[in-house]
């Protein structure tokens, strides 16, 4: 009887931490927020009374955030005056990883939901572009063999169409991008030797960069998606 207890106590233990472990729900959805307006810091919440992230200043990625999917109403704010910048409804699916774009300037501001990581196979990467500076004009990404990967990429074009970030496919390695003026060979700026692990996907961001005595120029960074 001693033996039977003992082992009912090991078989319900097993259950439980079994069951703790599946604590995602099928309805679950994740998004991160990308703050690109200059000389802001952003707060973004949900329906009114729910932080999702705080104080994000200019190029700054959050973490993914676990929401439920379907409708949600998305509410980013000035964090220095409290107005809200954007408050709107956004649908997002279940199971996908969204990047939501908070672009331009405070009184023009436009966001930009992109889906993320599409799947792909262990033997490959991929790379997509924003272009988020509004100082560069018109650009090529592309690679150390002058190969154009993504052509004639405007300011926050991916607000228009979002098919204008889709992402290339590439081998993994370590090995350095140009962002060109559009149809040259003019090195805007560029994306320094990176190693691109196979399996997963990134996302560059052209972006203002202010140096000193005000000036602005360009830069760019390097996000892993997944």
């Amino acid at each position: 009887m001693k033996k039977t207890g003992i082992l009912l106590f090991i078989i319900l233990t097993a259950l439980f931490l079994n069951c703790s472990k599946n604590t995602g729900s099928p309805s679950a959805t994740y998004i991160r927020f990308l703050q690109a307006i200059p000389n802001t810091i952003i707060n973004a919440g949900l329906n009114d009374n729910i932080m999702l992230a705080s104080s994000v200043s200019y190029d700054s990625l959050t973490p993914y955030i676990t929401l439920d999917a379907g409708a949600v109403r998305i509410q980013v704010s000035n964090e220095a005056s409290g107005t809200n910048l954007i408050d709107a409804i956004f649908t997002i699916s279940p199971g996908n990883y969204y990047t939501f774009i908070v672009a331009d300037s405070v009184n023009k501001i436009k966001p930009t939901l992109l889906q993320d990581s599409p799947k792909l196979t262990d033997s490959t990467v991929n790379i997509r572009m924003l272009h988020l500076s509004d100082i560069t004009g018109r650009a090529d990404l592309a690679n150390a063999a002058d190969s154009v990967l993504s052509s004639g990429r405007s300011f926050n074009d991916q607000y228009i169409s979002s098919t204008s970030a889709r992402y290339v496919i590439l081998k993994p390695g370590t090995f350095t991008l140009h962002l060109n003026k559009n149809f040259t060979d003019t090195l805007i700026t560029p994306v320094p030797g990176f190693t691109y692990i196979a399996g997963k996907s990134y996302t560059l961001v052209l972006h203002n960069v202010q140096i000193a005595g005000g000036i602005d120029t360009a830069g760019v960074s390097v996000f892993t998606d997944n």
